[in-house]
This record gives structure tokens, C-alpha cells and sequence, in this order.
């Protein structure tokens, strides 16, 4: 193998807002890829500490600091220039729709560079509905062209993969999962204490809140012993009309908390006794997989690709909807203390088995490998 291509490059627009899984998964992937001997930084208009002192992470300054309307694309001369100038490392980059996700593109058809893109749930059809006449420019003016440069996508779930056939994307796909650290268990049995259903996540149309909360409204004269709370940062008018709602229909046991980060957030997994994710549509949702590792079930919408909540007997994974929301807490709820205790230390030996970083680093560096010539490809890359 050249050793030109013992490096990696991650692309991102912004790695600082710890309420976005990018900010957790694209650190913890490159340090998990330097630990295994590969060069490695990751080139962004928003840092943060990394948690390997071998990954450098390159942060440029926006254009347009004063036009809010350009400086929200994510414009940026000096990336774009420093991405052009280097032709060494295999680029990985990360999500859609910004003009860094344009320049990763730009680098790659400028020094052939092999080129992983990972759309990060962007191109779920729900996303796509998401300011959808903004978006089609930007695929006419820009992305379009950044696409044609892929060497081979990334998913992080067969249902993410068929999000990228299905917006007609023909290259190769390598489907590989988010991974987790491994936080210490602290879980206990409730005792006296009141039972908690923890949501934690954005506040956005887009993680069913507002579905969430249509079925509390029926399950909380049910289960008396029980509490909601909602945890996660607000997204602009939303939060205010779920707060509304919960006014509106007298439910005293259930709130909004604000973000959680950190101790603070592995806490929140650690005491809820269920942890639910009602979603429309999502690539992943670290979330489910982070509560797992906490010991706690989980109650997860078909908005998301967590089938294995049943094979691993570890939650419920229902279809859309608030009346199979309701039937599946309610299902949920009514299982003894010790038995979801038993669901919780399940779903967190699945997350040890399966979603270590390690040993995701090596189906990742395989990938790598394979596009810089290198190698057979992975049985993880799909060709159609």
C-alpha cells in the first residue's frame, strides 16, 4: 500500500454542538483509526477537544462573517484552499448540504483523492422534506458535483444505504454503524423512587415529540408511579408549543429540562428506567445506542433502523404512529422492575459485542484500504 494512503482525512462542517451525534462520532472514529497506527485529522469551521491527542483537528475561520445568509453555508476560502493544496490523505467527509461537503468534493476530483461520504441521515426522505426548495438549488449549483466525486458512501445502517439508492446514487456502500464508549454501570432497581421515561435529543419535529406527548397524555393517569421528561436543547418554536401542549392538557408529570451534556447526560441514561425515541426518520439515532450502553431498554419508532431491540430482547420497535407508541410504553411500563433490568443489561452487552470502537475502526480502515487500491473489497461494501 502506498503510504500516501496511510492518512485519513474527516471533512465536517462543525464538530463543537454536543446535542449532534457528529460531534461524538466522527472524534471518536478518527481516534479510534490513529490508535491503529493511521495518520489522522479532521478539518472543520468548529472544533473541540479530541479525545486522541494523535488526531489534529484543523479549524478555519467562515466567510461572510457579517452576512448571516452566506455565513450560514459554511463558506470558507481558507478550507476550501487547504483541501486543494494536499493530495495525500484519503477523505472522509461527513453530512450534506454546506459548502464543506462541496470542497471535500473539490479536493477529491482536483487530486484524485479516494473519497468516503457519509450523508449522515441526511438523505432520509424526511430530511430531504426539510427546506426541500433549498436544497434542490444547492444539489443543482454545488452537491450534485461533490457526489459524482464519491468514491464509495457511508452508511451507518442497511435503512441509511437504501435512503442513498433511493435518491439515485450509484457507487459502492459501506455499511458501518456508529460505535460507543462503554460508560461505567450504575444502574440500580427504582425502589421507592419514581420511575422515569427519558426522551433525550433535539426538540425538532423531526424526533416526534409532539407524538410523544399526545401518548403521555393517555398514560399518565394509567401509571401513577411514572414521570416524562424531556431533555435536549431547543429548536426554535417547537419546544414553546410543546410546552404548550403539556399546559394545555394538565400534565403535571411531564417536562421539558433543557440540554444535558457530558456526566450530566450519562446520568439522565443511567437513572431512566426506559429511554424512548419516537422519530420519523433517522440514519442511526445515538441515542438508542447510548442508552443501551447505560443499561436501560429502549422504546424506538420504525423511524429508526433498530430492529435488533427485539432479536436482542433488549426494547420495543414499533411503527409510527402515537397509538402504537402508546401500546408499546405501555407494554413497556408494565414489565416488573427486575425485568427490565434484565432488557437493560442485555441491550449493553449487544452495544460491548458489536458496537466497539475498535473494532469498528478496523471495518472503517478496510474500507480505506480498499479504495486506495489496496485489497479486496470489505463484505461490509455493497456494490448494489
Amino acid at each position: 500500500m502506498d503510504t500516501q494512503y496511510r492518512s485519513v482525512r474527516h471533512v465536517v462542517t462543525s464538530i463543537t454542538d454536543e446535542a449532534n451525534g457528529l460531534a461524538y462520532s466522527v472524534p471518536s472514529m478518527a481516534a479510534a483509526t490513529a490508535r491503529q497506527g493511521w495518520q489522522v485529522d479532521i478539518v472543520t469551521l468548529g472544533a473541540r477537544r479530541m479525545p486522541e491527542e494523535k488526531v489534529i483537528c484543523r479549524e478555519f475561520r467562515r466567510d461572510y462573517a457579517t452576512l448571516p445568509v452566506l455565513k450560514s453555508l459554511g463558506a470558507s476560502s481558507p478550507m476550501r484552499t487547504y483541501l486543494l493544496s494536499d493530495p495525500k490523505p484519503v477523505l472522509h467527509g461527513h453530512g450534506l448540504w454546506m459548502m464543506p461537503n462541496v470542497y471535500v468534493g473539490d479536493a477529491a476530483r482536483r487530486n484524485r483523492n479516494p473519497l468516503i461520504m457519509a450523508p449522515r441521515g441526511m438523505l432520509g426522505a424526511s430530511a430531504l422534506n426539510f427546506s426541500q426548495r433549498k436544497k434542490k438549488a444547492f444539489w443543482s449549483l454545488w452537491q450534485r458535483a461533490a457526489a459524482d466525486a464519491v468514491t464509495c458512501w457511508h452508511a451507518t445502517s442497511v435503512k441509511e444505504a437504501e435512503d442513498i439508492r433511493a435518491f439515485g446514487m450509484k457507487q459502492p456502500i459501506a455499511i458501518i454503524p456508529n460505535g460507543i464508549d462503554m460508560p461505567a454501570m450504575t444502574k440500580r432497581l427504582p425502589a421507592e423512587r419514581e420511575r422515569t421515561l427519558l426522551f433525550l435529543g433535539r426538540i425538532h419535529p423531526k424526533k416526534g415529540v409532539d407524538t410523544l406527548l399526545k401518548a403521555w397524555a393517555m398514560l399518565e393517569p394509567l401509571y401513577p408511579d411514572w414521570h416524562l421528561r424531556i431533555a435536549g436543547p431547543d429548536d426554535g418554536d417547537y419546544a414553546r408549543q410543546c410546552r404548550e401542549y403539556i399546559t394545555r392538557h394538565g400534565l403535571s408529570r411531564a417536562r421539558l429540562s433543557g440540554p444535558v451534556f457530558g456526566d450530566e447526560k450519562q446520568k439522565c441514561y443511567s437513572e431512566a428506567d426506559i429511554f424512548v425515541l419516537p422519530t420519523l426518520d433517522e440514519n442511526f439515532g445515538m441515542t438508542v445506542a447510548e442508552a443501551l450502553a447505560a443499561g436501560t431498554p429502549v422504546v424506538c419508532s420504525k423511524g429508526a433502523p433498530w430492529s435488533g431491540l427485539v432479536d436482542h430482547g433488549c426494547g420495543w420497535w414499533h411503527p409510527i404512529g402515537e397509538r402504537p407508541l402508546f401500546d408499546a410504553l405501555s407494554a413497556a411500563m408494565s414489565v416488573s422492575d427486575e425485568d427490565r433490568l434484565q432488557l437493560g443489561m442485555r441491550g449493553r452487552a449487544w452495544m460491548e459485542n458489536e458496537f466497539a470502537w475498535p473494532k469498528l475502526a478496523e471495518m472503517m480502515i478496510d474500507v480505506y484500504r480498499w479504495v486506495s487500491g489496496d485489497g479486496i473489497r470489505p463484505d461490509h461494501v455493497h456494490l448494489s
